[in-house]
């Protein structure tokens, strides 16, 4: 009888330390997400923030933005530059879309940086030109291709360039 007191014993904490390991890893597992949201995060604002320091820092990338923005015709070497731009703002949202696919960044901090490629890819004809190159040029994944047309087309600047993105 001492025996199979015992074993019940035996068999109630080791019940006991599973439910407790099982609770400890869930935890483990919240704060993991919770650092990689931060990090996500402060990883995308430092690329933003490169960005714009770009922009101010360099005279000739500012003078480009500020066309863009005018709506004015770039000449070649704005053009290239903002060629430069439109690929980096590019790779920094599909980086921004990735996590969000992931379930680490939310709706309202993916919303803003969309609303920027709204405007920069469709401002003028010039630059539509060169961003609807860039993403039909295979570089992106498709999936996040297919999530920038929706994206774009939610844009009232999109109505003036219906045919932006192909896959």
């Amino acid at each position: 009888m001492l025996l199979e007191q015992i074993y019940f014993i035996a068999e109630i904490i080791s019940a006991i330390a599973v439910i407790l390991s099982l609770v400890y890893v869930g935890y483990q597992i919240k704060l993991n997400t919770a650092e990689k949201r931060v990090d996500s995060v402060q990883s995308i604002i430092s690329g933003w923030n490169r960005l714009t320091l770009i922009y101010i820092e360099n005279e000739k990338v500012g003078e480009a933005w500020r066309k863009v923005m005018g709506r004015e015709e770039l000449n070649n070497t704005q053009l290239n530059l903002m060629a430069h731009i439109i690929f980096a703002h590019l790779m920094l949202l599909e980086e921004v879309y990735n996590k969000y696919q992931a379930g680490y960044l939310d709706d309202e901090f993916l919303n803003a940086r969309i609303k920027v490629i709204q405007f920069l890819l469709l401002n003028t004809p010039q630059v539509r030109e060169l961003g609807a190159g860039m993403i039909r040029g295979g570089i992106f994944t498709q999936s996040f291709v297919n999530w920038l047309e929706i994206e774009l087309q939610k844009s009232k600047m999109y109505d003036e360039t219906p045919e932006l993105v192909k896959s």
